[in-house]
Formats: C-alpha cells, sequence, structure tokens
C-alpha cells in the first residue's frame, strides 16, 4: 500500500484552494463547537482566579489549526505542482531537459515519474510508522489527558485530574460550568483526532520533502536509467526553489511546536491570559515584572512539542545534505561530459567557458542558498524561543525576519536567461572536415615523433602528455586521455578524437583564437617539443583550417618554411 503516493494524489486533487479550504473549515468548526458547548471562553483555572484556559484562548489549537496549517497544505500544495511541473518540464524542451537516459539520450515523463513513485514506496514505510506513531501517542496523551479525568470524576474521585494541569478539556469535569461532562469528552475525542491527523500530515510531508531531496540525489549519481543534468541555470533554479518551500514548511512546523510548548508552559504557571504570559519578557524589560521563565510542570505536550521540533531540524538538515549531493554530483557529472562531443551532440549543448568557470568556482551554498545566512538567523531565533516560550519576542523576530527573508527572495534566482537548445546541424557538433590524406599524414607525424624524440617518457605516455601540454580547456583534455587509453593505436586514438571535438574552441591567448583541439595539439608539438617536421606542421594547420587567425599562421609560415629547408623523413 502506497501511503505516501496516496497522500500526495489527494493533496493535489483538492488543489491548494481545496486544501486550505477544507483545513480551514474544520478549524473554524472546531472552533464553533467549542464555543456552542461552553469551553470555547469565559473557562477559568479552579485553582487560579481568572486564569483563561479557554479552547479559543488556546493557540496550540486555534493558531495552529486556523492559520499555520492551511499555510502548510498551502505550500505542500504548491510543492507537488512544482515537482510535475519540473518532471514535465525536464524532459519535455530540448533546452530545458535536465533529466535524460544514459549517454544523454531523451526519456519520456511516465520513466522519471515512474522511478518516483518507486521512490514513494520506500517512503511509504516511513509514513505507515509515522501514521502508526502519531496514533498511539495521541490516543495515549487523550486517555491520560481527558478520558480517565472524566471516569474519576464521574466516580466522585476528589483528585481526578491525576497531575494533569487544569484547561478546558478538564475544568467542566469539576460540574461548576455550563459545559456538561460528556459534551467535553466527546469534543476533546473530536478534536484530538484532528489533531493527530494534521500532525501525521505534517510529519509526513517533511518526510516527504526529504525523500524527494533524496531521489534528486540518486539521479544525480551514476544510474543506469536516469541520469540528472546541469543544463544553464534550470537545475539551481528549481533546488533553490525546492529549497524555499521546504525551509517554509520548516519554520511553519517550528511555529507549531513553539505554540504547543507556549501552551503548555502557560497552562502550568501563575499568569491569568496567555498574551501575559507570552510576551513575559517584555513585561519584565518594561515594567520589571519579571517571572519564571517557564511553568514548573512537564506535560505530554510540552513534551511532543520538543520531540516534533527535533524531527523538524534532522529532516531540514538531511534535505539541505541530500540537496547539496544532488548539485555536487550533477555538476561533477557535467564538467566530466562536457568534453565528450557525442554527448554534447545528443544533449544539444556547447561547451561553453564562462558557464563552465562560473560553475567551477561556485559552490552549494553559494548556488543554491546564498542567502543562507539569513535563513539561519530565524531558526536560531525560534529554537531560543521553543526553549523559552514566555520570550515572546524572540518568536515575533524570528518570524518577521523569516518572512523578510523569505519575500526578498533568493538573490541568484533567475538572475540568468535560460539556455537555449542548439540546433542539430550546429557547426559546434560538427567533426573536422578533413581529409583521409591528412589525417593519415598527422598520425604518421605523431608516430614518427614518438619515437624518435628523446624523452623518459614511455611511448603510450607521450600522447597523454601531448594532451596534457596543449592550450586546451581541462574537460577537452580529460575526454581525449580517456579514449587514449588502452587503445592499440594511440596516435590514430588522438587524431580521431581531436577530429570528433569539432571546430572552434574558446583559447585564452588571443593569437589562437577560434583554434581547434587538433590545432592546438600541434601547436604544442611544435613549440612544447621541439618537432623537426615544423613547415609540415605549419602546412596543416593551412591546408585543415586548423587555425582561424591567418596573420598568425603566415608569420608562422615565414619563421618556418620560408627560413628552413622543408625535412623529409
Amino acid at each position: 500500500m502506497n501511503l505516501a503516493q496516496h497522500l500526495e494524489r489527494a493533496i493535489d486533487k483538492l488543489t491548494l484552494v481545496g486544501a486550505v479550504g477544507t483545513a480551514l473549515t474544520i478549524g473554524f468548526l472546531l472552533c464553533l463547537f467549542s464555543f456552542f458547548i461552553k469551553i470555547g471562553i469565559y473557562v477559568y483555572n479552579p485553582d487560579i482566579p481568572n486564569k483563561e484556559v479557554g479552547f479559543l484562548s488556546a493557540p496550540n489549537w486555534t493558531i495552529v489549526y486556523m492559520v499555520l496549517f492551511p499555510l502548510y497544505l498551502a505550500f505542500f500544495s504548491t510543492i507537488i505542482s512544482s515537482i510535475k511541473a519540473f518532471f514535465n518540464n525536464s524532459v519535455a524542451y530540448p533546452e530545458l531537459r535536465v533529466i535524460t537516459g544514459p549517454g544523454g539520450v531523451a526519456v519520456g515523463p511516465d520513466t522519471v515519474t515512474g522511478a518516483w513513485d518507486i521512490q514513494l514506496r520506500r517512503l511509504s514505510i516511513l509514513v505507515l510508522v509515522l501514521f502508526l506513531g502519531v496514533t498511539i501517542s495521541s490516543g495515549l496523551q487523550w486517555f491520560y489527558a481527558c478520558f480517565e479525568p472524566f471516569m474519576r470524576a464521574r466516580h466522585g474521585v476528589p483528585d481526578f485530574l491525576g497531575g494533569e494541569v487544569w484547561d478546558w478539556s478538564t475544568v467542566p469535569y469539576q460540574g461548576r460550568t455550563q459545559a456538561t461532562p460528556e459534551a467535553t469528552v466527546i469534543f476533546t475525542g473530536i478534536a484530538y483526532f484532528y489533531m493527530a491527523l494534521a500532525l501525521f500530515v505534517y510529519l509526513a510531508i517533511l518526510a516527504y520533502c526529504t525523500y524527494f531531496a533524496s531521489f534528486m540525489s540518486r539521479l544525480a549519481d551514476d544510474t543506469d536509467k536516469l541520469r540528472l543534468v546541469i543544463r544553464g541555470t534550470e537545475l539551481t533554479n528549481f533546488l533553490a526553489e525546492f529549497f524555499t518551500y521546504a525551509y517554509t514548511l520548516a519554520f511553519l512546523g517550528l511555529c507549531a511546536g513553539y505554540f504547543m510548548r507556549l501552551q503548555a508552559s502557560y497552562l502550568s504557571s501563575d499568569q491569568t491570559t496567555i498574551f501575559r504570559y507570552w510576551f513575559s519578557d517584555v513585561r519584565c524589560w518594561l515594567y520589571a515584572q519579571c517571572t519564571s521563565l517557564s511553568g514548573p510542570q512537564i506535560t505530554a505536550s510540552s513534551f511532543t512539542s520538543l520531540l516534533e521540533a527535533t524531527y523538524t531540524l534532522i529532516m531540514l538538515a538531511i534535505c539541505i545534505m541530500e540537496l547539496a549531493r544532488t548539485y555536487s554530483r550533477s555538476k561533477r557529472y557535467y564538467l566530466q561530459k562536457i568534453g565528450d562531443p557525442a554527448w554534447r551532440r545528443t544533449m544539444r549543448i556547447r561547451y561553453d567557458a564562462e558557464f563552465i568557470s562560473d560553475l567551477k568556482k561556485e559552490s552549494f551554498l553559494e548556488a543554491v542558498i546564498p542567502h543562507y545566512p539569513h535563513l539561519t538567523i530565524p531558526i536560531i531565533l525560534m529554537i531560543g524561543a521553543i526553549v523559552f516560550p514566555d520570550a515572546g519576542s524572540l518568536f515575533v523576530l524570528s518570524v518577521l525576519y523569516a518572512a523578510v527573508t523569505l519575500v526578498r527572495g533568493n538573490p541568484n534566482q533567475w538572475n540568468r536567461a535560460l539556455p537555449e537548445a542548439e540546433p542539430e546541424d550546429s557547426p559546434h557538433f560538427k567533426p573536422l572536415d578533413i581529409s583521409e590524406n591528412d589525417r593519415e599524414d598527422i598520425i604518421l607525424l605523431l608516430q614518427h615523433q614518438a619515437s624518435i624524440i628523446p624523452n623518459p617518457l614511455l611511448p603510450d605516455r607521450f600522447y597523454a602528455n601531448v594532451v596534457d601540454m596543449a592550450d586546451i580547456p581541462a574537460e577537452y583534455k580529460n575526454n581525449i586521455k580517456t579514449k587514449l587509453k588502452n587503445s592499440p593505436d594511440p596516435a590514430a586514438a588522438l587524431v580521431d578524437a581531436t577530429i570528433d571535438q569539432g571546430q572552434n574552441i574558446p583559447q585564452l591567448d588571443i593569437d589562437k583564437k577560434n583554434s581547434t583541439i587538433l590545432g592546438s595539439i600541434l601547436i604544442e608539438l611544435k613549440e612544447q617539443l621541439g618537432l623537426d617536421f615544423q613547415c609540415i606542421v605549419v602546412e596543416k594547420l593551412q591546408r585543415c583550417s586548423l587555425i582561424a587567425n591567418q596573420f598568425w599562421l603566415n608569420e608562422l609560415n615565414q619563421q618556418t618554411c620560408g627560413l628552413l629547408p622543408r625535412p623529409y623523413p
């Protein structure tokens, strides 16, 4: 049974408006029913005069289920829509294709969604564990906090609370309020059932986000069926967008945990209103009316809030780690493959020296979460607020700082135009147009030089050393040297690999601008290794159009063929 998939599809079918509307309606009905059965307002603690403990004054019920939970479902619905759009766009359009098959071949959307469904089935095991854990925990809390005091009160037990605190669910049992114990215990059962459902959905959604980040990390790894590829800023934009949603969900969850902790601490304090207790720190600073930092009694709700906050932080940390691995692996794969002409043709990506230079410099935090210091501060403030729930200023500062940071957004997102797919007949993808005779001449030239040049290199290592010393990008070097390995004819393998690389590569030296790979390697043979056949090299550079700068070629020809007799083997 794929519980995770059922949850995803249920929220997707509801849509954002439907999910928010459903949550608001249920929350409103709970508040309305509490008012009708006389436990919403004007419910006071019998031991502390005028201490308000009504349902409507409890932020862990009103604010959490009327404000936070609807927002939570709204962001989850947005995440689902964003993931679906990413899956479709990443395989549908050549210029956006960032999920491919082996070797960069195109795959269909069904292949990607099928792989995600497999991940959801794995997630369902954790979702089932969460469901059982939340059900048992909430059931026990309701039994010991609500039902057991109700039964004791009915049997006339004087201390029917049994160590629990007075709140809207227990005050009616003493028989001094307008609310009836029977209506109250039924309402508590309904309220705790909805609390369990909401808590389960919250925990499952956080797990969903973490598993999706893990799924992206697996796609970026060396897999047989699918591969995640960096293409311009398409992938980093999506990772930044997804992280923003995941961070927002985690922060809303911490807010819910804070209100659970706040209510539990308030009930065991001597303050008469939740607002006075909430901002005890402000009253202490302004009016020197300082009280203890928290209520003296640790309740089940207080313990639950701490566990929920810990779970949230762990899931957020794992999500960040998996996204970092996704970026690192896809970046490494791109740099490994961009030098492969066959891969570039299949992906329709041309070599972009500026983009590659920027990619090498950028870390995960710089590319995806450049504003991470501003996102860390609200988390730290919220942790402080959970530890000291009556320091309300920490909570307010945390919410305001997070809101401003999220509204301002990621400064790097959408800062560069999306890449355009190169046409299939682009000159960037065409091999060098070189005759078979010229190819054979260059191969013989390399073989002859490898056999006579005095150096301590092994013959097989000679060709790799030529590639290393040539003025060509590292990605091209790695691809060519890979093809040289275990080749029975390294000279032919070197020439064929450079011919396949095509034309017009970027060079650091302006005199060699628009040089080909093969041209750069021949120049290196002449300049660095002291080639005896310098005039032949220059003739091949001119005849095969291996160097576009004719002025530089003419000067080189005058220095070699014009001044030296043409050598013959």
